[in-house]
């Protein structure tokens, strides 16, 4: 349904994923021009209209092998355009090397991969990518927390791939809870989730774990992504497993083998 109106282009909008007006217009990427219709100009979108199965056009999805055949046999042949990944583990396993280096093989092929971190500096992420020996030009850091700032920030510089570090340190400012809270984590899944569909953006959204080792929020958030992955171990150790209970384009229950070195995991 077509509630809203962007006064900057005049294309009328749906509301987003979770239900509220959307923060932008996809269309002209205008920030702050989106204002509610009047009952009696609200219409359907075309795109809710029910269609016939013969007349459904097939269309491919855009996928990115990352040439690394055990991550990509376990996400379906690479990371997926549009799609979002759940990426949890426990404190101290890797979770944050290892995103950094799936950004930086990404960024390497593909181009530009945007890598937002809410729990380090970038003086910090800095050491991190030299110890990673990470040299990759397309790749670039920031510190944010707020998620309306990211989502601005994300428009304007139109990645290919977008990290969030992490889920549980980021916050919305027009929901009133702490970041961490299952409403923040609620509504921050879902507005990444409408980005990721609406810019056709590949996420990988970063968690951490609950005692009993389940991924911290509720349980929703792992129906509304596309993929979850767990990366498993003891810190101590350097053998670690990314295994994937959920996967929209893959075989699920599949348990990969990495080796953890202070230089990063080996592949």
């Amino acid at each position: 349904m077509l509630k809203y109106i962007c006064s900057s282009c005049g294309r009328k909008l749906s509301s987003t994923s979770s239900g509220k007006k959307p923060l932008f217009c996809p269309y002209c990427k205008m920030r702050g021009h989106i204002k509610e219709l009047p009952l009696d100009l609200i219409t359907f979108d075309e795109e809710e209209k029910p269609e016939v199965i013969t007349h459904l056009k097939t269309e491919r999805v855009k996928f990115y092998p990352l040439k690394i055949k055990s991550l990509d046999n376990l996400l379906g042949g690479g990371i997926y355009s549009g799609s979002v990944i759940l990426l949890g583990g426990k404190h101290g396993i890797g979770k944050s090397t290892l995103a950094l280096q799936l950004g930086a093989r990404f960024s390497q092929k593909y181009g530009f991969t945007l890598y937002i971190s809410s729990e380090e500096t970038i003086k910090q992420l800095n050491l991190k990518i030299k110890r990673l020996k990470i040299r990759e030009k397309y790749l670039y850091l920031f510190t944010k927390t707020e998620l309306t700032e990211i989502i601005d920030y994300t428009l304007k510089l139109n990645p290919k791939l977008l990290i969030l570090d992490s889920i549980n340190r980021l916050y919305d400012e027009r929901v009133n809870a702490l970041p961490g809270s299952y409403s923040q984590l609620k509504a921050i899944t879902l507005e990444v989730v409408s980005l990721a569909r609406s810019k056709e953006l590949a996420i990988i959204l970063i968690s951490h774990l609950t005692k009993s080792g389940k991924i911290t929020g509720p349980s929703l958030l792992e129906h509304l992504v596309d993929v979850v992955l767990y990366l498993e171990g003891k810190p101590e150790e350097k053998g670690r497993y990314l295994f994937s209970p959920k996967n929209r384009f893959g075989i699920i229950q599949k348990k990969v083998k990495l080796t953890f070195f202070p230089s990063g995991f080996k592949f």
